[in-house]
């Protein structure tokens, strides 16, 4: 009897899983094809229901006002819902818009805490922000070891061309590093031809030395 049960309810969570798969893909698919109000109702269910690709998804079009009314703090809320079960991408826009102080109130701390969990994940403009702010010293204190650092992971694991220059600028100043002027026209040099090769894998490419505003995720998570 207990085994019957066991098999019933396996049966029933793979029943489940396929359907909450296909709401995911549905509300993806009404996305793409501009009806963001459609996308909106086949989200909802599952993001109350703790899904944490449909939470992000939430706060894409709550962000952007998509299908419902612009409102930064409801998307901030369902970023965070996907942030607490290890969304790297909410991870990054909160970080990014507690960096800016885009319609929340500008908070160092809370920005590095978030990229720094999306960037254990290896998120690659999680680093890279991270590094500027650490870089910089304006709403942390500044840390150039540790910006060094973040922009080494960012360089050598995501080959991130914007990060090579920053690399290259630390050693060229000796901030964090030991200078090395070989070591920085090395980068440099990496850094050329990795921009030649792709903008960025990440389909969002910071530009300068600030975080841009328009690097935030919003693509949805089908």
């Amino acid at each position: 009897m207990a085994k019957r049960i066991a098999v019933a309810g396996a049966l029933l969570a793979l029943m489940m899983g396929g359907a909450l798969a296909d709401a995911l893909a549905d509300g993806f698919s009404a996305f793409g094809r501009g009806d963001h109000a459609a996308a909106l109702a086949q989200w909802q269910p599952l993001a109350e229901a703790g899904d944490a690709r449909a939470q992000f998804n939430l706060g894409v079009l709550h962000d952007q006002g998509l299908g419902v009314t612009a409102d930064r703090a409801a998307a901030v809320e369902w970023y965070r819902k996907a942030a607490e079960q290890g969304d790297a991408r909410a991870q990054f826009n909160l970080g990014l818009i507690f960096a800016t102080g885009d319609g929340v109130a500008q908070d160092g701390a809370e920005a590095a805490r978030w990229y720094a969990m999306a960037a254990e994940q290896g998120d690659v403009l999680a680093r890279f922000n991270l590094a500027i702010l650490y870089e910089e010293g304006s709403i942390v204190p500044q840390d150039h070891a540790e910006a060094a650092r973040l922009y080494e992971a960012a360089a050598t694991e995501n080959k991130f061309h914007r990060a090579m220059y920053a690399l290259g600028n630390l050693y060229s100043q000796g901030l964090g590093v030991e200078r090395d002027s070989s070591r920085a026209a090395e980068l440099f040099g990496e850094a050329n031809e990795a921009e030649m090769m792709t903008e960025s894998s990440s389909g969002c490419t910071p530009r300068g030395t600030v975080v841009r505003e328009e690097c935030r995720r919003t693509t949805p998570q089908g």
